[in-house]
């Protein structure tokens, strides 16, 4: 599981889900899972950045939308 605080959850499906979340001011999260939660992959950001990001929409498997702040 991912060891950051976790803001918002989403599951297009099943299976597949993502997690929104990360720490002030250290590190931002986004983590994907395509097996119901049993493993958790985290998602690289462009630009990294230090903020959180307090939610997330997740139109499909690989499409969606963020905010941070």
């Amino acid at each position: 599981n991912p060891d950051k605080a976790r803001f918002k959850v989403d599951f297009v499906n099943v299976n597949t889900g993502w997690i929104f979340g990360g720490e002030y001011d250290v590190v931002s999260l986004i983590s994907k899972t395509t097996d119901g939660g049993a493993t958790w992959v985290n998602q690289s950001l462009t630009p990294a950045n230090s903020s959180v990001v307090q939610s997330g929409d997740m139109t499909d498997a690989n499409t969606g939308y963020c905010l941070s702040g």
